[in-house]
């Protein structure tokens, strides 16, 4: 019998089960195939990536591993400190915080997910059997990393720039062309203003799905402009770039 068998067959199916079950024996799902897969790197030499970097009892042991000279980039999602709306999912949110500031944790990625209403209505019916949540985070995490600066200090700007830019740039091979401002890079910038209040409404977003767990959520400091390769593709909330302006960036070596 599985673990699903377990949670199913006592009517435990409900979204906070099923991430209850996700952390079940110290976060014993994640934590094993992340055991396999160091070694398995170590031992190729190969590159290696690991997602979903976001329970305390992994990031204990990635820390370790780390220590003892395990190589990986390891990322984290804004849901880890933030939620997604269901209860009781964020555990020791202090811990996982110092997970950022320590290196624990290499990059931040938004693990966008805009499922639709009727998609996400069916996680009442058997979580184990559907998404659970529409995760609207690509146009608000920024802001909501820069609300916690403003309010009680839990990262500093210098660090989440490590986190959001450089050292995704160095992760896919494209610093110092991407992740930095210096003489000879592309001037990809994000222009915020610590000072802009807003408040997050579903039915502004930009993805089709209209719905977010973080409805009617206050934010102090957004993102106001963006610039990529010199050139405004978004200003004040507005995207106003043109179609067929990116480009493909090769890692260069």
């Amino acid at each position: 019998m599985s673990l699903v068998d377990v949670y199913e067959s006592s009517g435990r199916i409900k979204p906070e089960d099923r991430e209850e079950a996700y952390i079940f024996a110290d976060n014993f799902i994640q934590t094993s195939p992340v055991a396999s897969l160091l070694f398995l790197a170590k031992s190729t030499g190969c590159d290696l990536r690991i997602l979903h970097n976001n329970w305390p009892p992994l990031l204990r042991f990635v820390r370790m591993m780390k220590q003892a000279g395990y190589k990986a980039t390891f990322e984290q999602n804004p849901w880890a400190v933030f939620g997604f709306g269901v209860d009781d999912q964020v555990k020791d949110e202090d811990e996982v915080w110092e997970s950022l500031n320590d290196g624990t944790i290499d990059v931040i990625a938004a693990d966008h997910a805009p499922h639709s209403p009727e998609e996400v209505a069916t996680a009442e019916i058997n979580a184990f059997n559907s998404v659970i949540v529409s995760i609207t985070l690509e146009e608000h995490m920024l802001g909501m990393y820069l609300t916690e600066i403003n309010g009680k200090g839990r990262i500093s700007l210098d660090r989440l720039v490590q986190l959001f830019s450089t050292n995704v740039a160095k992760h896919v091979g494209v610093y110092p062309k991407k992740g930095t401002l210096q003489v000879g890079s592309d001037a990809d910038i994000v222009l915020v203003d610590m000072t802009k209040d807003e408040v997050i409404e579903g039915s502004r977003l930009h993805s089709k799905c209209g719905i977010t767990p973080y409805e009617g959520r206050r934010l102090k400091g957004m993102p106001v402009a963006t610039m990529v390769r010199g050139r405004f593709v978004m200003e004040d909330g507005k995207v106003i770039g043109e179609p067929g302006y990116g480009q493909f960036t090769r890692p260069l070596a």
